[in-house]
This record gives C-alpha cells, structure tokens and sequence, in this order.
C-alpha cells in the first residue's frame, strides 16, 4: 500500500516510529534541494552583474577620462539594487551583462579588423540574442555604427559581411517574435 494510505490503527506504535522518522528526514531534505536549488536559480544572474561591473573598468578605461572611470564604477557598483533585483525577479543583471559584453566588444574593435569585426559580431548575435532579447536593440545600435565604416571600405566582401550580421540579427529576431515572444500573449494582454 501506499505510504500515504497507512493508518495509525492498521500498524502498532512501534512500526509507525521508524516510518515517521523516514518521512521526516524525507521532508527534511526536500526542503534543502529546494532551497538549494533556489540559489542556482539566482546565481546566474548574480555573477551576470558582477561580470558586468568588473567589465565596466575597462569600457570606462576606454572611454571616458580618467578622472571619471572610478565615479563611473562607484555610480554602477552602488545600484546594489540593480544586483539584488536581478536575482530575485528578473534576468536584468543578464542584460546588463550582454549590453557590457557588446559594448567592451565595440570599444576594442580598433583591435581587429573590420572583416573580423563583423564576422565575430555574426557569430556572437544569435546567442546574445537568444540570451537576451534586449541585445536585439544593442545590435541594431551596433549595425548603424559599424555602417560608416562599412561604407568607407566600400568593398564588396565587407558588405557581404554586413549583411551577413544583418541576416543573422533579423533571422534570431524572427524567431524569436514568432516563438516565445509570441506564445506570451494572450487575449487579457490585448484588451
């Protein structure tokens, strides 16, 4: 029979004490992995927005004057709410960490060459995107300021290249307007 189903009265005292304690220590560590796993749950979000904040020294380092590089982390490092809401509602911290990731990405393009450039960004859209469905919006910023460098080397396979990330930023988009953004609606949403 089912443990559930066992009355007091069908057993003695005696076998009814080591079943009570099976069940308790069973009870016991459910509630453990169901705590622990709640910590798993908030620990990508929480590494998220540390990485976001150790890749804001050198974005900043980049691109702002020196004076203003620690206010800049300061300011970041302080919006411990950010963190702290980001591991427990949302995936915001995940964002911030795509948007830094681009961002750093962008600010060290002068590294690499434009064709490089553009075939890593290929490379990385889809899974930005599909991480977080705001990098479509950074990618888009991405395409208008890589646009004038495209249209200054002017040669055929750099716009092939170009359109290639554009193929790729559009397609992930796609997908993603007719998967999952689409299966959150429902008809309470559009009235």
């Amino acid at each position: 029979r089912p443990v559930d189903r066992i009355h007091h009265a069908d057993l003695d005292p005696v076998q009814l004490l080591p079943l009570h304690r099976i069940l308790e220590q069973l009870r016991h560590r459910r509630r453990r992995v169901a705590q622990a796993h709640l910590h798993v749950l908030r620990l990508l979000p929480f590494l998220a927005s540390c990485g976001a904040l150790l890749l804001l020294v050198p974005i900043g380092r980049r691109l702002l004057p020196a004076a203003a590089v620690p206010w800049a982390v300061l300011i970041f490092a302080c919006g411990d709410k950010m963190a702290w809401h980001a591991c427990e509602a949302k995936p915001y911290a995940v964002d911030a960490f795509v948007g830094a990731c681009l961002l750093f990405l962008f600010a060290t393009a002068d590294r690499r060459s434009l064709h490089r450039q553009l075939f890593f960004f290929t490379l990385l859209a889809p899974l930005m995107i599909f991480l977080s469905f705001p990098a479509v919006f950074l990618f888009g910023g991405l395409l208008v300021a890589l646009l004038p460098a495209v249209w200054r080397e002017g040669r055929r396979q750099t716009w092939l290249r170009y359109g290639l990330l554009v193929l790729a930023l559009f397609g992930c988009f796609a997908l993603l307007a007719l998967g999952p953004v689409r299966a959150q609606r429902d008809g309470e949403m559009m009235s």
